[in-house]
């Protein structure tokens, strides 16, 4: 994770510098001013994106990763390791 502004973050891939975005389908990209970029981290382990609100969700048994209206369920649970 690395700080972005006003609180948020970006979620870096270790390998490959590259930033999770929420622009369109989740992907990762080159890093920049992009809010599509931005997160932020909530209650019971959730990581919100900023723009909109949604958390990112491990969609199973597909294994995607979305986001989705927040709701407090384990397949919106994260955590940092």
């Amino acid at each position: 994770m690395e700080g972005a502004s006003g609180g948020t973050y970006r979620i870096v891939h270790t390998q490959t510098g590259n930033c999770l975005s929420a622009y369109g389908s989740m992907h990762t990209g080159v890093c920049g001013a992009d809010s599509a970029q931005e997160w932020r981290l909530g209650s019971g382990g959730t990581v919100i994106l900023a723009a909109s609100g949604q958390c990112l969700e491990h969609s199973r048994p597909s294994g995607l990763i979305m986001k989705r209206v927040c709701e407090g369920t384990a397949s919106q649970s994260w955590s940092r390791t």
